[in-house]
């Protein structure tokens, strides 16, 4: 890969790991305003985050980080009780947590 495409790739993945710790920190508040009031329909949000991550894991290499996303997006999807959808979005927001401490790996695309 020539080095000017190697340096638009590198700026696309910080930029998705930023979007990442966005996404991390707003699941946790909608969550946390869901569970407060246990109406599903304040999970709006929290569902159009875990879509967008389920969709953009795996081209960054994030596949620990899809699963657990349309975990969230179905329950939402289906309804499911505030404690359990909260409890999925915690699942998702750990696996965050553990993909930005330990570092985006190279997607296979790059390579």
């Amino acid at each position: 890969m020539a080095k000017s495409s190697q340096m638009k790739v590198a700026q696309l993945v910080s930029a998705y790991e930023h979007r990442l710790d966005q996404d991390r920190r707003e699941l946790l508040a909608s969550g946390d305003a869901g569970n407060e009031g246990a109406d599903p329909s304040k999970f709006a949000v929290v569902r159009f985050i875990a879509h967008r991550i389920a969709g953009s894991a795996r081209v960054f290499g994030c596949e620990e980080l899809a699963d657990p996303a349309r975990n969230v997006e179905r329950l939402v999807d289906e309804g499911a009780a505030s404690d359990v959808i909260v409890g999925a979005v915690n699942e998702l927001t750990r696996r965050i947590d553990e993909t930005l401490a330990s570092g985006l790996p190279e997607p296979d695309w790059m390579k």
